[in-house]
């Protein structure tokens, strides 16, 4: 069982919660947060412990999810394997239930030189060929190194079976490409 070391906590109250960081080593409670120090000591029993947590600020900020600074908090808990659970409340205010989780924070092994990847050589890696390539279909016709809508000069023909009026609308697309075609309506013109 794990008891002493560095454990990242959450915890709530009704008020809010928050997370840091607490170090456990021999009886002594130490960490904090962004805006708080924590300090204080712990007594451990096969898996329970009881401690007493407080709180100081060091920044600016709200207040502590018990809506005071500095406070004095009575906790008793339970271990369970890399994880401690634990609740209780301050001596500032009584009448708030305070809940903490705490995980073990454990370090990762180094990595086995065996499995890692080999250096990349960049000499061994492909080229990028430079030029303009051109692409050819399973039937062996070019395929346009870009696409439709972009090339230049492109002329769009009219609609089949359009009623269309005389008047026409002429576009430009970013390629300045032309197009011009009738406008239709499903509505008749208003004549004034």
């Amino acid at each position: 069982m794990y008891r002493d070391g560095d454990y990242a906590v959450w915890f709530r109250t009704m008020h809010g919660e928050g997370t840091g960081i607490v170090h456990l080593a021999d009886g002594k409670i130490s960490g904090g947060d962004c805006m708080f120090a924590y300090g204080g000591s712990y007594d451990v029993d096969g898996d329970n412990f009881t401690a007493t947590l407080t709180t100081r600020r060091h920044s600016a900020g709200p207040t502590t999810v018990f809506g005071c600074d500095e406070v004095e908090a009575l906790l008793t808990g339970q271990f369970k394997g890399t994880t401690a659970i634990c609740a209780g409340a301050a001596r500032q205010a009584p009448d708030i239930r305070f809940e903490a989780t705490l995980f073990l924070q454990q370090e990762l092994p180094a990595p086995d030189p065996a499995r890692m990847s080999p250096p990349v050589n960049a000499a061994k890696l492909p080229t990028i060929p430079t030029g303009r390539l051109r692409a050819t279909s399973a039937a062996g016709r070019r395929i346009p190194c870009m696409p439709p809508s972009v090339r230049p000069r492109q002329k769009l023909a009219p609609p089949k079976n359009s009623r269309a009026g005389s008047r026409t609308v002429r576009s430009r697309s970013s390629a300045m490409s032309t197009a011009s075609w009738p406008i239709t309506s499903s509505m008749p013109a208003m004549t004034p």
